[in-house]
């Protein structure tokens, strides 16, 4: 029970990561196509935060230590989510 628990941390993390790229993908194609140029400075900004916030994430202890525990079990995983969770260990390095 206490390895579907923190696959399910795991995965909740993850789709708040892929959230902050998808909103940064769409500010990235906002401004290669229709925003204004002068909005740059705003656009920054925000970009600066929603990095920010991703580092954060992707560093913090919570995020590292479930990465860290699910690789250790790997083994008990099937075999997508174990190569998923290889390859986010590889990311960290």
């Amino acid at each position: 029970m206490e390895l579907q628990n923190k696959i399910n941390e795991y995965k909740k993390i993850r789709q708040r990561l892929k959230a902050y790229y998808y909103l940064m993908n769409i500010v990235y194609w906002d401004a290669a196509t229709v925003a204004p140029v002068e909005s740059y400075i705003e656009r920054g900004n925000n970009l600066s935060l929603l990095s920010e916030d991703l580092y954060k994430i992707r560093t913090g202890k919570e995020y590292t230590d479930l990465v860290e525990y699910l690789y250790n079990k790997k083994n008990e995983l099937d075999l997508e989510f174990a190569h998923e969770i290889e390859l986010t260990k590889d990311e960290k390095k």
